[in-house]
């Protein structure tokens, strides 16, 4: 599991640089 969530986490700040205006915590759950 914690490798799912560092994959999460790592998504999440990819998300963030590509498009900082989307709720990335949507796309996370």
């Amino acid at each position: 599991m914690p490798l799912c969530e560092e994959l999460l986490g790592c998504y999440k700040g990819l998300l963030n640089i590509i498009n900082p205006d989307l709720p990335t915590l949507q796309y996370a759950m």
